[in-house]
């Protein structure tokens, strides 16, 4: 399945980055060619989103992962590149949407791929830290988007949420490798067990 996804997202990045450089190399870059551009820059990142969010295909407890940010990304970028070719102006709902798909993609493959860290007992508080964060900082951004930015206090605490995601990212691999251990030989029964296999 991981396999089947990997080249349907190799040959839409493939298809999206060919269709945008003709669009560059048009004689007249006018309103077709941005729609174009943009069409494939959508691509682009549907075909990223789905990617990261596989990394959690047929892991224990989290694989939900793998569907949920897989389809909200195709989903919330099918909808973008609907309304750049229908245009449809004065609809709020439309792009509220788009982006509350998108934010839900991102934040499913976000925590996909912060899934994949080892780390021991007395460091794993930066992985739910950044689980946590992430949740919290996605429910955030959908509430902005269906209230219209949510005012200054809005503003702060996603800067707030946002730090702590930033700081847990940037300690997670720093924690990955301090709690590095090598894996047991092939049927041997010593060694720590692997932390992924809990996931």
């Amino acid at each position: 399945m991981q396999r089947i996804a990997l080249w349907i997202v190799i040959a839409s990045v493939s298809l999206s980055a060919l269709l945008g450089i003709l669009a560059l190399l048009a004689g007249d870059f006018g309103d077709t060619q941005w729609k174009v551009l943009a069409t494939t820059t959508s691509v682009t990142g549907a075909s990223v989103l789905a990617m990261a969010s596989t990394t959690a295909w047929g892991r224990r407890y989290i694989w939900w992962l793998a569907p949920l940010g897989a389809t909200t990304g195709i989903a919330g970028f099918a909808v973008v590149v609907a309304g750049i070719w229908v245009d449809p102006s004065g609809n709020d709902v439309w792009w509220q949407s788009a982006g509350t798909l998108i934010v839900v993609a991102a934040a499913a493959s976000y925590a996909a791929l912060v899934s994949r860290a080892r780390l021991t007992g007395a460091l794993r508080w930066a992985l739910w830290a950044a689980y946590a964060s992430d949740l919290l900082l996605a429910l955030t951004l959908i509430v902005i988007i269906w209230n219209d930015g949510g005012g200054d206090a809005a503003g702060r605490w996603t800067g707030i949420v946002a730090i702590v995601l930033a700081s847990s990212t940037v300690l997670i691999p720093v924690f990955h490798r301090m709690s590095a251990h090598p894996r047991p030989a092939s049927g041997d029964p010593g060694g720590a067990p692997d932390a992924r296999d809990l996931i």
